[in-house]
């Protein structure tokens, strides 16, 4: 066949553009690292995101009850710079670490997808069909749980009240924490150390990055008769073994030889 020059080509005759919203057929997510992985029926524009257009929930149904639903904010990420019909991303630490405050993707039966309209749209401006609580809600097709062992990230301690003001590198179950796996130190030898015996942990939160440790009046009289424990920054430091926290995942903490 001969070749069509450019001044006998046909213009068409007839032109509908796409009107079809995109549609999620899969999503994958890992709990681990907040690795997020959307599978669309065709190109979405990924210029066009708006992270708090998507949601998780514990339930399938929950009736519109917001305890039971997160949705992301902006700080979560991209992990792409090109249209396509997957989207990558990654869920915000902070994120992250609410959802699983709400006890939200502890597995593949607790971490169900919901949508709104602006949360994409597809390369001709076509919102995305959306996924509602109780009607079309998505279980993940992939789901991988969290199996990083939490740590003690920073503490804060206060002898005036006194109590010790705990950070973690994630959301813990403060019940789990055991105090008298907890020992208090006066430099990163174990030189002149305190194991807490009758402290309390105090709870506001079942699952939190934030836990307080009371220190009883017993613990602080022994805290103060060794004189050269917690007496400034250089003389407190905290270590801990495996089974002292868990995370809401059940992972022991990271073996602490080494002191906070």
């Amino acid at each position: 066949a001969s070749p069509i020059s450019n001044s006998s080509a046909l213009i068409t005759s007839m032109y509908l553009s796409d009107t079809n919203q995109p549609v999620l057929n899969c999503y994958s997510l890992d709990m681990n690292t907040g690795f997020v992985l959307l599978t669309f029926n065709e190109v979405v524009n990924i210029s066009s995101i708006y992270f708090p257009g998507l949601s998780f929930q514990r339930l399938f149904n929950i009736s519109g009850d917001l305890s039971f639903s997160y949705s992301l904010t902006n700080m979560s990420y991209l992990n792409q710079t090109h249209n396509d019909i997957y989207v990558r991303f990654y869920i915000s630490e902070y994120d992250l670490n609410l959802l699983k405050m709400q006890l939200i993707g502890l597995s593949s039966l607790s971490a169900f997808l919901t949508i709104s309209s602006l949360f994409i749209s597809d390369m001709n401006g076509n919102f995305v069909f959306p996924l509602l609580d109780g009607i079309n809600a998505f279980a993940p097709c992939n789901y991988y749980p969290d199996s990083t062992p939490p740590s003690l990230s920073s503490f804060s301690i206060n002898l005036n009240v006194p109590n010790i003001i705990l950070t973690f590198t994630e959301t813990i179950n403060v019940y789990s924490i055991r105090p008298y796996n907890l020992v208090l130190s006066s430099d990163q030898l174990g030189s002149i150390h305190f194991s807490f015996s009758s402290s309390t942990i105090s709870v506001t939160q079942a699952s939190s990055v934030y836990a307080t440790l009371n220190i009883s009046s017993q613990d602080f009289n022994e805290i103060q008769r060794l004189t050269s424990l917690a007496i400034s920054l250089n003389s407190s430091f905290i270590y801990y073994s495996e089974n002292s926290f868990l995370d809401v995942f059940s992972n022991g903490a990271i073996d602490r030889s080494q002191q906070v």
